[in-house]
């Protein structure tokens, strides 16, 4: 982490999953209890171990879940909607564009059609 700091500053990309660090220290350190206590033959040990085990990494990656992915989601919700109304101004764009170019092309049709009224000189 030091290394990356130096690297990127205070925006390193790891920043955000400093907090599965005492996972990754504290689950070999369960696991070596349950070792020294016997490992599997000692069926008590086992158990409390694994479901510590298993609730450390739970609510790590729930808490990870809060800081990190919710946020991301509400961005990229926040940018599809951003993306369909711009969708949308294109759509209702090209279709007056459209409906203003028949118009004028029928305009410019019935103009043709009708005969030109002669100037007198006089």
């Amino acid at each position: 982490m030091g290394t990356l700091f130096l690297v990127y500053g205070k925006d390193r990309p790891t920043k955000r999953f400093q907090l599965l660090i005492p996972v990754f220290l504290l689950l070999p350190m369960i696991f070596m209890v349950m070792g020294l206590q016997g490992g599997t033959n000692n069926l008590t040990v086992t158990i409390i171990s694994t479901i510590s085990g298993a609730a450390i990494v739970s609510i790590s990656f729930i808490l990870l879940v809060n800081r990190f992915i919710r946020p991301l989601h509400f961005k990229i919700e926040t940018l599809e909607q951003s993306a369909t109304e711009f969708i949308t101004a294109s759509a209702s764009l090209s279709e007056t564009s459209r409906t203003l170019a028949d118009d004028t092309r029928r305009k410019s049709e019935h103009n043709a059609m009708q005969p030109t009224p002669i100037k007198s000189t006089i």
